[in-house]
Formats: C-alpha cells, structure tokens, sequence
C-alpha cells in the first residue's frame, strides 16, 4: 500500500513524522488500491516496524479490505524490537484471516538474510509452488525509494518500495536480484 502523502526523505525525519501519525492513531489515504483482491488466497505483506508497530498506512490498508478466507504473511524489517505486537494487530483486525507467523529481519542483517528467508518459506510451505513466472522492473523516482513492477501477460502491479532495507527484503522473498 502507498499513501497519498509523500515521507518526508530523512531518517530523523520519517521517524518524527511516523511517531505523530502512531500518536495520532492516524489513518492515512491510500494512493493505490487492490481491484481484484478475491483473485488471491495468499497476501504477503511486509513492512518495516516503526515506534514498535507497522506503519499507519496498514491500518488503513488492513481497514480498506476484508481478508477473510484468505492467508496473510507478514514480514518486517526492524532495528531491534521485531513485529511487537503487529502479528497480534493484524489477527485482531482481521478475524476471517489465518495470519501467520511472521518473518523479521534487523535493518543490519538484510544483506545476510537469504538462506533464513528461504528456511522461513520451506517452514510455511511457500516454496515449490505452482507459480506463473513474471517479468519485474525497477524506476527509481526519489533517494531511498523505488517503483517495483511486476508484469504477468497484460497486468502489471506497480509497489512503491521504501525504505531501501525493505526493498531488499522483499527481492529476497520473491528471488529477484536487485539491480545494479
């Protein structure tokens, strides 16, 4: 999910402004939505952990729609304090759901973090699955954020990636390499 207002581009900066949305218990706009969200029946959904919760902007996104019947797999980046009670938030947010465990990875263990990630999938049984391959791209737009495409026939999804240590994150989950 992506929401209508832009971070602020500093560290210090998106922390502050992350703190006053938590504060605030904020719901922010979401600039883009799922149209064909029945078409799944698993949702991976990563985000980095932020003043020990996922950002705001999941709210929203976890408010916007109904995961009932469906498997959520949350994974996050983190600096020290792994999903607090995110896990917890989103299984209480969506009751029809199965959530699964997570997986968390520390901002500094990103570039390590391969064969965890592939032992996580085998552990929750995503690996070897019957999966049509598909043909990713990157724009970069801003410092410290990038537009990931993936195209499969004549649909492309388009995911805002921020910060830089998520999108690492989730080339590894999906074994694309990052552009060099």
């Amino acid at each position: 999910c992506k929401e209508t207002d832009t971070y602020p581009g500093t560290h210090k900066e998106l922390i502050d402004a992350a703190k006053k949305e938590s504060d605030e218990d904020a719901r922010p706009a979401l600039a883009t939505h799922i149209k064909n969200l029945n078409e799944y029946d698993v949702v991976f959904v990563g985000f980095p952990n932020w003043w020990y919760d996922m950002p705001q902007p999941l709210y929203t996104f976890f408010d916007e729609y109904d995961f009932s019947g469906k498997t959520v797999v949350p994974f996050c980046t983190h600096g020290g304090s792994r999903f607090s009670d995110a896990i917890k938030t989103i299984r209480e947010m969506e009751k029809g759901a199965t959530v699964l465990d997570g997986y968390a990875i520390a901002r500094d263990r990103v570039s390590s973090s391969k064969d965890g990630i592939q032992n996580w999938l085998k552990k929750i049984g995503m690996t070897n699955r019957n999966v049509n391959p598909c043909r990713p791209f990157f724009r970069h737009t801003r410092p410290g954020e990038r537009l990931l495409y993936v195209r499969e026939k004549k649909t492309t999804v388009k995911i805002a990636l921020r910060p830089v240590i998520s999108v690492r994150l989730l080339l590894s989950l999906i074994h694309i390499s990052e552009p060099t």
